[in-house]
């Protein structure tokens, strides 16, 4: 049984009329420091439905821009979450052309950008418990940010370890082009790594160049030496749901998923594998979850887990 029930509708349109009254979106375009100063650019949505206590951090995709976010967002709006979606830096409206520090990398986006994001969610609502939804890339970094003590769970939606041992044998040719040739190649020729080539954003040189030479390294998220960063992956010890999708076999396979969770060895994991079936589509794949086509059934599965989780004795009921 539902925890709550969310509305058919994603959420209220502007300018519709609802009940007689006029009800707007009320989301803003707003700007969050991440742990160096870098400004972020981000969206804040307030519920749209009776505040749960609840905030919802949702960490994109490599080189994919958080607008990709905002229909779910509405629809946790419209469940009472607040929900913060953000790019990192480098990334859409987060190029801050007046940056004097280093050009970005992979690290920065967990242990600065992720990491300044939960800050920020922590001064601006202190009586609210904060939980996160990590897509691809975006449920990897959570082990970097020094402060994910902060977050009471995370949802990570198709997020594997990029090492390409952990993918399908038939897929190891292209991926050993893609990380040994490809990416290295062309983002020292351009300066950026062109984004088309993998359907993203383009990519800032250092983070194209960390992400290459991750996927080279069977302990993937490692330092310049090759040595694994596992230290805020073990520290963390909130809840973990994985989501492995059965048709996303190429980006996201169930091995490359699995391996991934083993980073967080002391958290309290779970990993669940759906298919499209599950929710009446014929497919869903790398990118298909957070699209507006998907059920609301999908979704909702995922607002009842986190208000769940987030709820005070949520590990002690796990345990």
């Amino acid at each position: 049984m539902a925890a709550f029930a969310c509305p058919e509708r994603p959420y209220p349109g502007p300018k519709q009329e609802q009940h007689g009254k006029l009800d707007t979106v009320t989301e803003r375009t707003i700007s969050i420091p991440a742990l160096d100063g870098y400004r972020l650019a981000a969206t804040l949505f307030p519920p749209t439905a009776p505040d749960n206590g609840i905030v919802v951090q949702i960490n994109g995709a490599t080189g994919v821009r958080r607008e990709y976010y905002h229909d779910y967002a509405r629809f946790l709006a419209g469940c009472g979450f607040h929900v913060v979606t953000y790019n990192y830096r480098g990334i859409g409206d987060s190029r801050d052309i007046g940056w004097h520090g280093a050009e970005p990398t992979l690290r920065d986006w967990g242990e600065k950008d992720l990491a300044g994001v939960i800050d920020w969610i922590a001064r601006e609502f202190p009586r609210h418990r904060l939980v996160c939804v990590g897509h691809s890339g975006g449920g990897q970094w959570l082990g970097l940010a020094r402060n994910n003590g902060r977050v009471q769970a995370q949802l990570a939606i198709a997020s594997p370890s990029g090492y390409w041992g952990h993918f399908r044998a038939r897929d190891w040719p292209r991926l050993l082009f893609v990380w040994y040739l490809l990416v290295p190649l062309a983002t020292r020729l351009l300066g950026r790594f062109p984004g088309r080539l993998i359907g993203s954003e383009d990519l800032p040189r250092g983070v194209a160049l960390e992400r290459a030479r991750w996927c080279r390294n069977p302990h993937y998220i490692s330092d310049r030496g090759g040595q694994p960063l596992r230290a805020h992956f073990h520290g963390y010890r909130g809840r973990l749901r994985f989501y492995v999708i059965d048709d996303d076999r190429f980006h996201a396979p169930a091995n490359a998923v699995r391996a991934l969770a083993g980073f967080y060895a002391y958290a309290d994991v779970q990993i669940l594998h759906v298919t499209p079936a599950d929710f009446g589509v014929t497919a869903i794949g790398h990118f298909g979850f957070f699209r507006a086509g998907m059920p609301p059934q999908a979704w909702q599965q995922t607002a009842d887990w986190l208000y769940e989780a987030a709820r005070p004795d949520a590990l002690q009921r796990a345990g």
